[in-house]
């Protein structure tokens, strides 16, 4: 998404889209979803007139407005995932960014890392000025997984179980086994297998579920497992 509305904040703050209308910056139809992913282009430029709006260079840094959507705080000049970008948090914030605020998160061109050293210490963003914006994978999960089948079953059976999960992660990888009871399975590696009992007593038909989806977030697998009396 790149800049249809000016956000109406700068380096150095924060939209705080939780303050009441009348509080923020920035108008209230400019606050939240609209805001998310602008790209804004701004001066190589301390904006503080404490530190004396020091320009460090000619060159022109990008930035995308993301939103905190973790539970915890980001700290200022971290390296952080969010809303599809990978970049540095703002190093001219104040403050850790709080869950659910919106704020600039550096994807390409100089940052400080260290603004108390003399001279300043600075690094570059991945992609460099010529380089390609690469958006970090979206976060998605596998999910929770649930093993369907026979519970019940005779010494010699064989029986279909498959696996379903509730997550939106793609690219799915399964592993079955059976414990408990001696067995056969056939496709042993897909959603759905055939397992044959060759014993009795208690067995377990477990799936562990994987993913080869780049933006998992509860990898690298979930599992399940389904009790099964044999006779």
């Amino acid at each position: 998404m790149g800049l249809l509305i000016d956000p109406g904040f700068g380096r150095g703050e924060l939209l705080v889209t939780q303050w009441n209308h009348w509080e923020r910056r920035s108008p209230s139809y400019l606050a939240g979803e609209r805001v998310r992913q602008s790209v804004k282009v701004f001066p190589d430029v301390d904006p503080s007139i404490t530190r004396g709006n020091k320009q460090y260079s000619n060159e022109m840094v990008t930035c995308v407005a993301v939103r905190n959507t973790t539970d915890s705080e980001l700290a200022v000049g971290s390296e952080q995932s969010l809303d599809g970008y990978t970049g540095i948090v703002d190093e001219y914030l104040s403050k850790p960014v709080k869950p659910t605020e919106i704020f600039w998160l550096v994807i390409k061109g100089l940052y400080s890392t260290d603004l108390s050293a003399d001279p300043v210490a600075r690094d570059r963003a991945a992609g460099g000025p010529d380089g390609t914006l690469v958006p970090a994978p979206p976060e998605v999960t596998i999910g929770n997984v649930t093993v369907s089948g026979d519970s019940v079953a005779n010494n010699g059976d064989t029986k279909e179980y498959a696996a379903t999960t509730d997550g939106d992660a793609a690219g799915m990888t399964y592993q079955w086994s059976v414990d408990g009871v001696a067995a056969s399975i056939e496709a042993g590696t897909s959603d759905t297998c055939q397992v044959t009992f060759g014993g009795t007593g208690p067995a377990s038909v477990t799936c562990v579920v994987g993913s080869t989806d780049p933006g998992v977030t509860d990898g690298p697998s979930q599992q399940a497992e389904l009790s099964v009396t044999v006779s």
